[in-house]
């Protein structure tokens, strides 16, 4: 099911057969870098995460994005808000945004774009009134985008001995 659309780009809900799409980013060091998890060795584990995520559709009504080229259907990577109901920096049940792209698609605007439309439906579509986000304080990349959404950073934290940064936008803050 397509969630929302932007110029160049897709997102849709996440179907088994993206596995094989994914898997490359899954399993790339360099995508994985500032992630904390190593990378996946067999596309078995792509699809267990493609199954958890197709879960939370249904549990919380949100879950992460699979983003396509709307010319071709090519898979570039995820983004999207979950409902994190893990603790992160003494919240938990917020909702975060995140993102990940095939590292061939990196430098060319789709995650900017994607996380603003993903903002647009939680805020537009969804009447949430705050959206949160991390990232970890060496990942210039993903802090120039959350700052180019206009999401502001509110604190710092350490976690699995890193520094990361906690990023909060407000409904009335978006544009």
């Amino acid at each position: 099911m397509i969630i929302a659309e932007t110029q160049r780009i897709i997102l849709r809900e996440f179907e088994l057969n993206d596995a094989p799409a994914m898997f490359p980013m899954d399993s790339d060091p360099k995508v994985l870098r500032f992630i904390g998890t190593p990378p996946f060795t067999e596309l078995s584990q792509t699809e267990t995460v493609i199954e958890f995520v197709r879960r939370q559709y249904l549990e919380t009504g949100f879950g992460r994005l699979a983003v396509v080229l709307k010319a071709t259907g090519t898979f570039l990577g995820w983004a999207g808000i979950k409902l994190e109901r893990s603790p992160v920096n003494g919240h938990r049940d917020f909702y975060d945004l995140g993102y990940r792209f095939l590292r061939e698609y990196w430098g060319y605007g789709y995650a900017t774009e994607a996380a603003r439309a993903s903002l647009a439906y939680g805020f537009r579509n969804k009447g949430l009134t705050v959206i949160n986000a991390s990232v970890d304080a060496a990942n210039g990349a993903s802090i120039r985008i959350l700052e180019k959404l206009g999401m502001s950073r509110l604190e710092e934290f350490i976690e699995d001995d890193c520094l990361q940064y906690w990023y909060e936008i407000r409904a009335e803050q978006f544009r």
